[in-house]
């Protein structure tokens, strides 16, 4: 299990990570139901799934930061929308 350095930089590519993989996630899964790779049923399953995650970290990117990754974001280093947070905080 990886350990995640408190301060707010850690703090901020971490949260963004996992927002991005369980995007990832959930566009996969609508990939793999859109090939008829998956049932209804699982795609409906990890589809709640992703969703319920990718809320959670949203929740807490909000708590910490006051915003949410934007859904064009890709990189887990982005902080343009909460840089100037970022400096009053330190």
């Amino acid at each position: 299990m990886d350990i995640v350095k408190f301060d707010k930089k850690s703090v901020l590519v971490y949260v963004n990570s996992v927002i991005l993989n369980w995007r990832n996630r959930k566009q996969e899964n609508i990939d793999a139901h859109m090939e008829k790779r998956i049932s209804e049923d699982e795609f409906m399953e990890k589809d709640l799934i992703a969703s319920c995650y990718v809320d959670a970290f949203q929740s807490m990117r909000i708590s910490l930061f006051g915003k949410t990754l934007p859904m064009g974001a890709t990189d887990i280093n982005y902080s343009e929308d909460i840089s100037e947070y970022i400096k009053e905080m330190e």
